[in-house]
């Protein structure tokens, strides 16, 4: 499905619970998606308002009125005769029903009195052949069952790392993927733009689908930049103690509104 046709599902009502939610993401991750989304709207308005309006459903009543009056009137005065179907009766003849053939009758039947032998083919149908032993199955391999605390978010994981249309270039460098408990987390990097850099925000928060969807972040930051010509360098320090599990941490642009990074990293 194109992203047009999602847009006019979206817009009509036509998705499902889950096309629906998915779609509402990807709109906060897309900016462009959004435009579009206002700029299909817009459209759909414009057409709406020039429709002309719906003919009055009386009218469409008073002609059906019309008709059956015209109707009984000709069935009043013009009565359908049943010459017709008498006609029809007389000129097409009665046909009896046909009687089964009857089989012939065999004046004699010839019986052989040779003695029946049986075929080859009986013979060696008759002939048990040994069943050979099952073989020992394979014993299953042991399912690996992965904690509710470490599965991924699957929102987050199809979430875009690079947003387009920027008018500046982010580097950033997170925690690591596996980390232990109670320790800091780092975030680092650069910002490369001819401008004032943007407003950054740096959010953690779990792997819960209720949690990014409701934006309840374990801790938010907001990212402060050193003085710099062209590229403006920052570093970030977040202290949480945290239970093992999975744990994602975002980049918000808080003037588009969007995400514009995402990573994730495991306590063990």
């Amino acid at each position: 499905m194109t992203r047009q046709e999602r847009i006019e599902q979206y817009l009509r009502g036509r998705m499902t619970e889950a096309e629906r939610a998915e779609f509402q993401t990807d709109l906060l991750f897309d900016p462009e998606l959004k435009r579009e989304l206002a700029a299909t709207r817009d459209i759909q308005r414009a057409v709406r308002a020039t429709e002309p309006p719906p003919r009055h459903p009386g009218m469409l009543w008073a002609g059906l009125l019309v008709v059956a009056l015209l109707g009984g009137l000709a069935w009043w005065f013009f009565p359908v005769s049943n010459a017709e179907a008498d006609l029809t009766e007389i000129l097409e003849p009665t046909v009896p029903p046909q009687q089964p053939a009857q089989p012939p009758i065999l004046d004699s039947v010839e019986v052989s009195t040779e003695p029946s032998t049986p075929s080859d083919s009986l013979l060696e149908s008759d002939i048990r052949q040994p069943i050979p032993p099952d073989e020992p199955s394979e014993p299953n391999e042991p399912t690996t069952t992965v904690p509710i605390a470490y599965l991924p978010n699957p929102e987050l994981e199809r979430a875009a790392v690079n947003l387009r249309g920027l008018d500046y270039e982010l580097t950033i460098r997170g925690p690591a993927e596996e980390l232990p408990t109670g320790i800091a987390l780092t975030f680092s990097g650069v910002v490369e733009t001819e401008d004032e850099p943007p407003e950054l925000l740096i959010h953690v928060l779990s792997n819960r689908q209720e949690d990014y969807r409701n934006r309840s972040y374990l801790r938010s930051a907001e990212v402060d930049f050193a003085e710099g010509d062209e590229e403006f360098d920052f570093s970030e320090t977040l202290s949480l103690n945290l239970a093992p599990g999975r744990f994602y941490w975002l980049v918000e642009d808080v003037n588009e509104e969007a995400v514009i990074r995402v990573g994730w990293f495991e306590v063990r």
